[in-house]
């Protein structure tokens, strides 16, 4: 086995190990929100810039957000753990010249984040670590926008589009 591969293996298992950990800690109640007011736009722009740099440099990720968000009342690392969760567990699915696009709704004063993509035709079959990096990405994203008193909720249409979409309530909208 190439070297590079078990590198990459090494650090993937250390990133399932660390969102078992924070699930665990979450789950527990030893994880606590540090709220205050959140800049939406800015966190959002900041935290894709982190997951193309860092993350997946080849995933095309589009943020097509209002540029008018109102402000949130949460934990800015908890919403940046959130948002990289939620794609790195949608960056596996994409191939060459795919595009993630996470787009804003506001509705009766509660905000949506909206991450949308295309499934491809079958072709880019998913390991079973990438699947189980998957579950444990959107387990933890799915805790921590319960920790805000929200959801996430996930669809997939006939024409294999799929979107996740966090929910923010009310009363977390300012």
């Amino acid at each position: 086995i190439c070297a590079s591969v078990v590198d990459e293996q090494a650090r993937e298992l250390l990133a399932m190990l660390g969102d078992i950990k924070a699930i665990a800690r979450a789950e527990t109640g030893l994880l606590a929100l540090n709220e205050a007011e959140i800049d939406l736009n800015f966190v959002l722009q900041k935290t894709v810039r982190i997951f193309r740099e860092k993350q997946f440099p080849s995933a095309d990720v589009v943020l097509d957000v209002n540029a008018s968000l109102p402000q949130l009342r949460g934990d800015e690392l908890r919403l940046k753990q959130m948002v990289l969760n939620v794609l790195s567990a949608i960056a596996p699915q994409l191939g060459s010249g795919d595009t993630v696009r996470i787009t804003s709704a506001l509705k009766a004063q509660e905000l949506s984040l909206i991450f949308t993509y295309m499934v491809g035709d079958g072709s880019r079959a998913a390991s079973h670590s990438v699947r189980s990096r998957h579950s444990l990405d959107l387990a933890l994203a799915r805790l921590l926008i319960a920790m805000h008193q929200g959801t996430l909720e996930m669809q997939t249409t006939t024409d294999r589009a799929t979107s996740i979409t966090l929910k923010f309530p009310a009363v977390r909208v300012l």
